[in-house]
């Protein structure tokens, strides 16, 4: 595997295999590695990213509880100084792995949820719902830490004011807006669209005071991103090729200011936001 700098996150895509197809997902359609990373190279890289002295680690997909040796790879992340953290899709958790996240002190479980029943389950598929929200009040009722995203489309721009009180009951503290790339689907949103939703909701936050910390996709920001993304993130794909990029882009993206896209709309946003021109592509 290839020398890379020191960030302060790494994550590894165990597989992109995945039990769902759900209609945005950037891995669609990609071509997919037939060589996946052994167990004996994950773990390689485990030690390595405690060497270089990550604060935070991330066992992802596609969905990586399909790999059989998942709850391996948990156990011997779990001893690193790292934090460990798991993005699923959550249909696979069981009460069995549930244990297996409190045993191995997971930091953060990630789920998605876009929307209510109707509107996730036209991108995830049909019973995804109720299968997720299931698990989500298992997790939470173990006092396992969990994250949602939620991908931000026509179909469920007008429940996210209900998702935040949903979210906001159920004592979720980390909630991410997500902005789906490539026009993947016919609900996209425009940027702007995805914007004017994300500040409404901000404030909101702020008005009420809640105790939800709302975040935008890494490809977008609020402000100029002062660190590029080779600073912050190590991302190991499932066949061990290495990028900065939750993406895998091993090309560097400059930040494009959203007021120099706007000639044809009336900017009235409060920050002068910024994309990563890849999302543009």
């Amino acid at each position: 595997m290839k020398k890379y700098k020191s960030p302060l996150y790494g994550c590894i895509d165990l597989t992109y295999d995945c039990n769902l197809s759900c209609k945005h997902c950037v891995f669609i359609n990609n071509d997919i590695s037939e060589k996946k990373l052994t167990t004996k190279e994950v773990k390689h890289i485990l030690d390595d990213f405690e060497e270089k002295k990550l604060i935070g680690v991330q066992l992802s997909g596609g969905e990586p509880l399909l790999r059989k040796d998942f709850i391996e790879i948990l156990q011997y992340a779990s001893k690193k100084k790292y934090a460990v953290s798991i993005a699923t899709n959550g249909t696979l958790i069981n009460d069995s792995i549930i244990e297996e996240f409190k045993k191995c002190n997971v930091k953060n479980v990630q789920l998605s949820i876009d929307g209510f029943e109707k509107s996730n389950d036209f991108l995830r598929g049909e019973g995804t719902f109720k299968k997720i929200t299931n698990i989500l009040d298992k997790l939470v009722n173990e006092d396992i830490p969990v994250s949602i995203v939620t991908m931000i489309t026509k179909q469920n721009i007008n429940e996210i004011e209900y998702m935040l009180k949903y979210l906001k009951d159920i004592k979720i503290l980390y909630w991410r807006l997500q902005y789906i790339l490539g026009n993947k689907i016919m609900d996209s949103l425009n940027i702007f669209d995805y914007i004017n939703v994300y500040e409404k909701i901000k404030k909101i936050i702020d008005a009420d005071k809640l105790p939800i910390n709302i975040m935008m996709p890494c490809y977008i920001h609020e402000k100029n991103p002062k660190q590029s993304c080779d600073n912050l993130l190590i991302n190991i794909t499932e066949d061990g090729s290495i990028s900065n990029c939750f993406f895998n882009n091993t090309q560097n993206y400059e930040f494009v200011s959203l007021k120099s896209l706007s000639k044809e709309v009336n900017y009235q946003f409060e920050n002068d936001y910024y994309i990563c021109s890849k999302a543009l592509d």
